[in-house]
């Protein structure tokens, strides 16, 4: 498998960015929406790691009451007492 290429740093926004090209990101087991940590070395160069990312699932549908129990202000506004007025879901 050929683990080099050649790539060229462009502007991205405010910042500079490089494709990393398939073969590399393969060779890396790098996948599409993976994160990564970079880091520069003592001689200048660019290390990427994967960066280990809690991914979020739910697990079930959670009441306003359950989500807020732990809040300790005013519960105030029609969030709290008015008619559903779209496509809410209230439990």
């Amino acid at each position: 498998m050929d683990d080099t290429a050649t790539a060229t740093l462009t502007k991205w926004g405010n910042s500079q960015g490089v494709i990393i090209p398939k073969n590399i990101c393969r060779a890396a087991h790098f996948n599409i929406g993976d994160s990564a940590l970079i880091a520069v070395d003592d001689k200048g160069r660019i290390i990427l790691e994967h960066k280990e990312t809690p991914t979020y699932t739910r697990r079930r549908v959670m009441s306003l009451e359950e989500f807020a129990a732990g809040w300790s202000g005013e519960r105030i506004g029609e969030e709290w007492g008015d008619a559903d007025v779209g496509a809410e879901v209230v439990l």
